[in-house]
């Protein structure tokens, strides 16, 4: 694999937020928590299966194709991760809205 089949991004969930829900048609990513705590929430289409768990620092998760995922921030500190997307991020249509699974508004 080379650099030019996947790029990178960082993102950070700011205190007491929670992120839009989302789903990504045709790219893999693995998301790696750096620092602070948060919840996701994922649906997989492939198996079917819908569940919350925790993410602590040093944490990694991956989100295959279609699969709708939302990020909630309950702490006082900012959630860090890294991500790696693969293939290569695309364009904009690479990330579709989807029913919140929490609300969005900030708190």
């Amino acid at each position: 694999m080379s650099r030019k089949e996947v790029s990178f991004s960082r993102c950070i969930i700011p205190p007491k937020s929670t992120s839009l829900a989302g789903m990504h048609p045709e790219l893999k990513e693995i998301w790696i928590c750096r620092s602070g705590e948060c919840e996701l929430w994922r649906k997989e289409k492939e198996q079917g299966k819908e569940y919350t768990i925790k993410v602590l620092p040093g944490d990694d998760f991956i989100l295959t194709p279609e699969t709708h995922f939302q990020l909630r921030n309950q702490s006082s500190e900012d959630v860090d991760f890294i991500i790696a997307t693969l293939p290569r991020w695309p364009d904009d249509n690479a990330w579709q809205r989807v029913k919140d699974y929490w609300p969005t508004e900030n708190k």
